[in-house]
């Protein structure tokens, strides 16, 4: 029996592009920043927490992607992105920061892409 979990991704977009029908998958990332803390006539070091950030990386395959590889190259890498998985939706602004292009020979052809957000993830 094969497993599901019923939070099937029902929504990924960057800019004004919809890349549902070509996602292969998708991670997104919740990071704490931190800062070198010191203790007691610094014998003791420890991490404060300095900030929150979050990055977004997928694999999208190629037949509709062409756009993005423009967009970091042109310089313009801001973009929106909105996902829904289920209940879950979770948009923000971010910066494209990678977008690869693997070069598969007589296979699907696939981009790698990176974004790091800018302000706030909001979910709902």
């Amino acid at each position: 029996m094969a497993r599901k979990t019923g939070l099937d991704v029902s929504v990924f977009t960057l800019g004004s592009t919809t890349f549902i029908d070509d996602l292969q998958d998708a991670e997104l990332v919740g990071n704490t920043k931190t800062a070198e803390g010191k203790g007691i006539k610094d014998r003791a070091d420890f991490p404060i927490a300095v900030g929150t950030g979050a990055e977004i990386r997928g694999n999208i395959m190629v037949a509709s992607t062409a756009s993005l590889m423009s967009t970091i190259l042109t310089g313009t890498a801001l973009v929106t992105v909105s996902i829904t998985t289920g209940a879950n939706a979770y948009s923000c602004n971010a910066i494209l920061t990678e977008v690869g292009h693997r070069f598969e020979r007589e296979g699907i052809q696939m981009m790698r892409v990176s974004l790091k957000t800018q302000g706030t993830v909001t979910v709902t």
